[in-house]
Parts: C-alpha cells; structure tokens; sequence
C-alpha cells in the first residue's frame, strides 16, 4: 500500500467520523451528542489522549518503515537477479563463440565437441528467442550444410580481451 493510499484512507475515515458527528446532531441523537460535544473535547485534553497519539504515531511510523524495507530489499533483489542474469547470458555468448570458432578446427575430435556444445547450447531454457534461433541457424549451417566461416567476434561487454592462439597441433 503506498502512502498515498494510506493518506486517502486516513482523510475517508476522519471525513465518516464527522459526517457520523453532523448527521447525529442533525438527527438529535442525545448519545451521540454527548460523546462528540462532551467526552471527546474531554479526551483529548488528557495524558491518556497523548499516549494514544504516540502509540498511533510509532505504529505509523513502524508500519512505513517495514514498506520501506520491503521494497528496498525487492529492489535489490531485482538488481541482483538482473546482474546475474547479465553475467550468465555473457558466458553463455563465450561459450558460443569458442564453439563456433571451433566447430572450423581441422582437429576432428575439437571439432565434434564444438558441434555438440553448440546443440547443448541452443537448449539451454534461459535463452530468449533469438539466441536460440542463431545458435540453431549456425547448427544447421555447420552440421547439415558443412559451412566453413572465419569467425570475429567482437568483445564481450564487460570482459577483458584474450589473445587466443587458435592452432590445433
């Protein structure tokens, strides 16, 4: 519930409480006058009155604190998940690319893994649509048609470039 939601409430019980006043004067309720003309005048001069104010005030405060947390840690568990999510779909892009590079390699058993790490790959459930369709593309390419490609990648965003010496002895 959001403060401003809480704020309406608040505003729509005080606006009841004084229709109930008005409407009990208008009607001519002897009781209702009386707690509203007599007792509650009387109340709120007390000790007891203040300590009821506090007591709602700390439970106020104490409630909005507790949202305040609440959404704090929701955010930051987005924040963590997002940030995990970013570093796994880069992995996963390293992955494809040494497959990819490697499904080139005259090394026959290299060449095997790449293909079937690239299959692997393509079934991975966290991908979106379009990782999958061009880890399937380049699959076929490779596998069916037997295409051969000289593969540069550009950097992954956040990695730091390796030398790669990409000879097979």
């Amino acid at each position: 519930m959001t403060v401003r939601q809480r704020c309406s409430y608040v505003v729509t019980w005080v606006g009841l409480a004084l229709f109930g006043f008005y409407l009990g004067r208008a009607v001519g309720l002897g009781w209702l006058d009386a707690f509203f003309v007599v007792w509650i005048p009387s109340f709120v001069k007390t000790p007891g009155f203040a300590g009821l104010a506090a007591l709602g005030a700390a439970a106020f405060a104490w409630y909005n604190g507790n949202e305040d947390r609440r959404q704090r840690d929701l955010h930051a568990e987005n924040e963590r998940t997002e940030h995990q999510r970013e570093i796994l779909s880069a992995a996963w892009w390293e992955r494809v690319q040494w497959a990819l590079t490697a499904s080139n390699s005259s090394n026959a058993t290299t060449r095997v893994l790449a293909i079937q790490m690239l299959n692997a790959l393509s079934s991975k459930s966290e991908l979106d649509d379009e990782d999958r369709e061009f880890v399937e593309l380049a699959y076929e390419l490779i596998v069916e048609e037997g295409a051969e490609f000289e593969f540069e990648f550009p950097p992954v965003p956040g990695s730091t470039p390796v030398l790669d010496d990409n000879t097979d002895h």
